[in-house]
């Protein structure tokens, strides 16, 4: 004979030998209580990780991509460098980086563009290697913020809100990138227009 008992939202089968031997019953509720408790202890933490997460990207759109480079690069439970392509590291490169509030990797970025520009076809190259680990980047210092928050706040609120502090980006990057661009494809335009021979009429 065969039974069905629901219990503490677990549905369990009971066999007649079971049904018959109630005493051991102190066990099974134990272990299913501990197994509940472990479910809801992993449910809250992914809670908290989405949390932690949203509070440093501050921009619901880019959450899943946020999440899968999350996932490919903290395998080892560390920042590991993968490629994860990005149109913004591609065409924004080093203002991309800055306007994240990644300045260290901005400024080397920056240095390493300007220098390889020289080069025929150097500044492409630099575009796309940038294109696949501008993401790193970001990852690597979200890791070290979060690891950071966590060390001197111990409550679930204080370091969202220091998340929320630190984490984040410059919206006057992409206005003064934007303004810069603009100016600069301008500029070229009229140097083309502009007669050569002319500048130097008498």
């Amino acid at each position: 004979m065969v039974s069905f008992v629901y219990k503490n939202n677990h549905i369990r089968i009971l066999t007649m030998t079971e049904t018959s031997n109630q005493p051991q019953s102190n066990e099974t509720s134990n272990e299913s209580q501990t197994s509940a408790e472990f479910i809801h202890s992993s449910e809250t933490n992914d809670q908290y990780e989405q949390a932690m997460l949203e509070a440093f990207v501050q921009k619901p759109s880019k959450m899943t991509y946020y999440q899968k480079a999350l996932q490919k690069m903290m395998v080892t439970g560390s920042p590991n460098l993968q490629w994860h392509w990005s149109w913004w590291g591609f065409f924004g490169g080093w203002v991309f980086l800055l306007y994240r509030k990644t300045y260290l990797a901005a400024l080397v970025t920056f240095l390493i563009t300007s220098a390889i520009s020289f080069i025929p076809f150097g500044t492409f190259v630099c575009m796309i290697v940038l294109g696949g680990i501008a993401p790193f980047f970001i990852v690597k210092r979200y890791a070290m913020l979060k690891q950071q928050i966590e060390n001197r706040y111990e409550t679930e609120e204080e370091r969202l809100h220091a998340m929320t502090e630190v984490g984040g980006f410059h919206s006057w990057v992409a206005w003064a990138a934007g303004i810069f661009y603009t100016l600069l494809v301008l500029v070229l335009l009229v140097i083309s227009i502009v007669d050569p021979s002319s500048l130097h009429h008498h």
